[in-house]
Parts: C-alpha cells; sequence; structure tokens
C-alpha cells in the first residue's frame, strides 16, 4: 500500500469514528451526513458511511435484546421449575418455594428485552430515507 492510500484509509477510520459518535449523541442519519460531507466527504461516501454505522448500531441493539431475552427466560425458566418441583414434593405435606423473585426478574428482563427488539429505533431505515431523499 502505498502513503497516500494509508493516510486515506485512517482519514476515513476517522470519518466512522466521528458518525458513531455523532450517532451516539443521538443526531439523525441526515444530520450526520450533512456533517460528514461539511467534513469533505462527497454525498455518496457520506451515505455509505452513514449507512455502516447503522446497519453496526442497529445489529449490536437486536443482539443486546436478544441476550436480554435469553436470560430472562432462562431465570423464569428456573424460578418456575423451583415452584413445580417444591409443589410436587410437598403434597404429602412439606414446604412448597414459590420462587416469586426469580419468575418476577426473568419475566421483566424478557419483556424489556421483547420490547427493545421489537421497538428500537431502526437507524438504517433513516440511512435508507436519507439516500432517497438525495436521489430525487
Amino acid at each position: 500500500m502505498s502513503e497516500e492510500s494509508d493516510e486515506f484509509a485512517q482519514w476515513m477510520r476517522g470519518q466512522y469514528t466521528a458518525a458513531q459518535a455523532w450517532m451516539d449523541e443521538g443526531y439523525s442519519a441526515r444530520r450526520v451526513k450533512g456533517f460528514l460531507m461539511e467534513k469533505g466527504l462527497d454525498e455518496e461516501l457520506a451515505l455509505r458511511v452513514v449507512a455502516d454505522v447503522s446497519a453496526v448500531r442497529h445489529a449490536a441493539r437486536r443482539k443486546a435484546a436478544e441476550k436480554s431475552m435469553a436470560i430472562g427466560g432462562v431465570w423464569l425458566a428456573i424460578g418456575s421449575v423451583v415452584v413445580i418441583a417444591t409443589h410436587v414434593a410437598a403434597e404429602g405435606g412439606g414446604t412448597c418455594i414459590v420462587a416469586c423473585g426469580a419468575i418476577l426478574l426473568g419475566g421483566f428482563k424478557f419483556v424489556r428485552g421483547l420490547v427493545q427488539y421489537a421497538g428500537q429505533p431502526d437507524d438504517c431505515a433513516s440511512a435508507s430515507a436519507a439516500t432517497n431523499q438525495s436521489e430525487a
């Protein structure tokens, strides 16, 4: 690789980092595209950066939501198994453990993950809308 291409690659990494930071601060895809164009990127390259950063952010949020649902499901299952097992064991007279904490925590984490998964803002759609508007 030539020195110029190394410098360009480093400069582009900086543009991706800046775009990520602006999106983390809550700026829209359209506004981030504008910031990148002000920094010297042409419109097509700015759209590409916004789309790439949006796709990574979308995948990360989806993965976090899936993890929350999985952890919630495990807690819910463990709590339910403890309740059922101790209830069956206590039928002849004994103590039954009601694992409300595990069941409630698991249900809460699962539902929260489901809401995150279904209702997350879609940066990819915003980037696509910005692309479509610039083509019009």
